[in-house]
């Protein structure tokens, strides 16, 4: 009855809100819960004409003098206050003691409403809060504002003073200015040297590194991984095929927005902020500087194979070494032709190189033209700069690069061959060989053809080779010492060493003859020694006499030798002697 003559108090119309009279006090207030709450300190047994006038005054100096008794905080309402209280002066001194204990996990608290949040949101999964635009929801209304206004409106009003970082909220933009300018991290790893600005990557890294957990699994395939966002793009790119992120400028099209941003400065606006201060390198990325860095001038491999003797600076390179090299396993196939490879880099340059025709990289100096960067500098490096930065430490032998003196090494001075044949005895140290190799003697195919004669060949150098002595009878090699002239290099070193150096290699088996090259050892075999050739026959012995024979034995070790009257070559045989006038000296 009394709470009933409490609540008699009339609603009143102010500013179009809704408000209520107090009949003890005369305040105005919004809503009957203030109402209730002005009524402490008040003998509520009494009618309103009988409440005293302290009563009345004491209550007036309540509502609006209610302080804390242990700092300068003040309210309007006890509640406000007796809240105050239980959230910052009792909490120290009950620190212990919590009133709400979560069954499902070790979670305490002694909020109610903190404790039936923790229940929906990470026990329930309750997502009550939904965006009206599009499918995102969530378990916090500030995560949906947050939302709201990053990818809908766009609203960044926190921005850095050194940079171009823009953010929604001050203590995002705290923690960029702290990790990137400022450089502090104040979250460390317990059991290793990792060090991080932000809270959330050292959960992450404990949880992925150490813990080894994977929580957020693919219902499609197997794929599993640490952090949610990781598995929406693994859905969204494998299975789904979505890239949300287009560039205006090209076709290009990503899942992720620092992408999208990273192509666009990259490829269209070509810029390279982050540069070598020990080189000349410069790149978009920071971590692509930190990799250079580490694998070029400190050479720091960090990654070891298990299996073989490969060491690398990077795990992923590590992982698809083991994969390729003793698994076998291949990923990216080309839906073209049978190709598959453990990298989808080497796939984007099968595709654009062998079924698109592309050669975008060009050199300035000739017409040299290549599918990949790195061989145009190879190139730049090779034919017109000459720079040869790696020695051979047995011999005069030079290479651009490193992997070309370890095959060098293996097949020259160690007799190393790891490339064999499966259909027959041949070994070479060199893969290209054995697929030369193959297509040439077990498959017999000859892809290069001359368009100007019948010449066909198994090597595209040879039919450029062809092309330039046969049609356009282009020699670049001269010799320094005469007026010798030919289309390769091997036939100026074999002319030096048989008609200047008088170096004779070859040693015949049968008796003392010397030659300069293995051409002239076979010649001599065929015509002095027929159907002697390192132990096998010779078809030609068919067609020659037996007279022959001893015409042409005789005729060579009876010492006579044709001598050329214009320098100091001389012959055995007279054919030989008027091959070299014409080639030598008439040409």
């Amino acid at each position: 009855m009394r709470q009933g003559f409490l609540y008699q108090n009339l609603p009143l119309t102010q500013n179009r809100q809704k408000c209520h009279m107090c009949r003890f006090c005369n305040n105005q207030l919004k809503c009957n819960t203030f109402l209730k709450d002005s009524r402490n300190g008040l003998d509520i047994s009494k009618s309103p004409g009988e409440a005293s006038k302290d009563q009345v005054e004491g209550n007036n100096l309540l509502v609006n003098e209610l302080k804390c008794n242990i700092c300068d905080y003040f309210a309007r309402r006890k509640v406000n206050l007796t809240n105050h209280m239980n959230k910052f002066h009792m909490k120290k001194k009950n620190a212990s003691i919590k009133d709400y204990n979560c069954s499902h996990c070790a979670y305490t608290t002694n909020q109610k409403w903190r404790f039936n949040e923790h229940v929906n949101t990470v026990h329930l999964k309750i997502k009550k809060h939904k965006c009206s635009q599009c499918d995102y929801a969530t378990t916090h209304k500030q995560n949906l504002k947050l939302h709201v206004n990053t990818v809908h409106l766009r609203i960044k009003k926190y921005k850095c003073s050194q940079c171009d970082f823009e953010t929604i909220r001050k203590r995002d933009l705290d923690s960029h200015v702290n990790a990137i300018h400022l450089g502090i991290k104040h979250f460390k790893c317990g059991q290793c040297d990792f060090a991080t600005s932000y809270n959330t990557n050292l959960k992450i890294h404990t949880n992925s590194v150490h813990l080894k957990m994977k929580n957020h699994k693919c219902s499609l395939c197997d794929y599993a991984t640490t952090l949610k966002h990781n598995l929406k793009y693994h859905v969204n790119t494998v299975h789904l095929g979505m890239k949300n992120f287009k560039c205006g400028q090209c076709d290009y099209a990503t899942n992720y927005n620092t992408n999208l941003k990273f192509h666009i400065t990259s490829v269209h606006l070509k810029l390279k902020n982050h540069k070598c201060s020990l080189c000349d390198y410069a790149t978009t990325l920071k971590q692509n500087l930190k990799l250079h860095v580490n694998t070029v001038h400190l050479r720091i491999k960090n990654y070891k194979c298990s299996q073989c003797d490969f060491k690398t600076t990077q795990k992923r390179d590590l992982d698809s070494h083991v994969n390729a090299i003793h698994l076998g396993i291949k990923h990216f196939k080309c839906g073209q032709c049978d190709f598959a490879t453990n990298y989808n880099n080497n796939l984007k340059l099968h595709i654009s190189s062998v079924h698109l025709k592309m050669k975008n990289h060009k050199c300035s100096l000739c017409g040299y033209a290549t599918t990949l960067k790195k061989n145009l500098k190879l190139h730049v490096n090779t034919v017109h700069l000459r720079i040869k930065k790696y020695k051979c430490s047995q011999c005069d032998f030079e290479a651009v690069q490193k992997r070309d003196l370890d095959s060098h090494v293996n097949a020259i001075h160690l007799g190393i061959k790891h490339f064999k044949c499966g259909q027959c005895d041949y070994a070479t140290s060199y893969n290209y060989h054995l697929k030369l190799h193959i297509s040439s003697v077990h498959l017999k195919m000859k892809n290069h053809k001359c368009s100007l004669c019948g010449y066909a060949t198994t090597l595209k150098h040879n039919l450029k080779l062809h092309v330039n002595s046969v049609h356009l009878r282009i020699k670049k090699y001269k010799c320094s010492q005469c007026d010798f002239k030919t289309t390769q290099k091997r036939d100026l070193d074999s002319h030096v060493n048989a008609v200047h150096l008088l170096i004779k290699n070859f040693k015949c088996t049968q008796c003392d003859y010397r030659a300069s090259n293995k051409s002239q050892l076979n010649n001599h075999l065929n015509k002095v020694h027929v159907g002697v050739k390192n132990g096998m026959n010779i078809r030609r012995s068919n067609r020659l006499s037996h007279k022959t024979v001893e015409q042409q034995t005789e005729k060579v070790h009876s010492g006579m030798i044709h001598k050329c009257c214009l320098c100091d070559y001389q012959t055995n045989t007279k054919t030989s002697l008027k091959d070299h006038i014409e080639n030598i000296h008439f040409k």
